[in-house]
C-alpha cells in the first residue's frame, strides 16, 4: 500500500512540476497576511486564499464632497473677483 501512494505521489509531483495542473504551477508568492481577488464565485469551503469579487465593496460615491469643495472654492473666488475687478469664476469653471 505504501508503494503505491509514493508512486501516485511521485506522478502527482512530477505532474505539478511539469505545469500540468495549472492552479499549482502558477502559484505566486505574495506578501504575508495578504490575498488575491479570485475569479467568479467561489464556494464557502474552498481555502484557496483568494477573495471572492462579490465580498468586496464598491467604492466610496464622493461626489457630493467633491461638489461641496467646488461651491467652497467657487466662492471664495466670487469675493475676490470684487476686489480684483477680474472674472475669476468664470475662469475657474472653464
Amino acid at each position: 500500500m505504501q508503494a503505491r501512494f509514493m508512486s501516485w505521489l511521485q506522478y502527482a509531483i512530477g505532474n505539478i512540476r511539469r505545469g500540468k495542473v495549472p492552479r499549482l504551477s502558477q502559484v505566486e508568492q505574495r506578501p504575508q497576511n495578504t490575498v488575491s481577488i479570485g475569479q467568479g464565485r467561489g464556494n464557502s469551503d474552498d481555502i484557496s486564499g483568494e477573495v471572492s469579487p462579490e465580498s468586496i465593496s464598491g467604492r466610496i460615491d464622493t461626489s457630493a464632497a467633491f461638489e461641496e469643495l467646488l461651491s467652497d472654492i467657487t466662492e471664495l473666488l466670487r469675493k475676490r473677483e470684487r476686489q480684483y475687478d477680474f472674472p475669476l469664476v468664470r475662469l475657474f469653471q472653464r
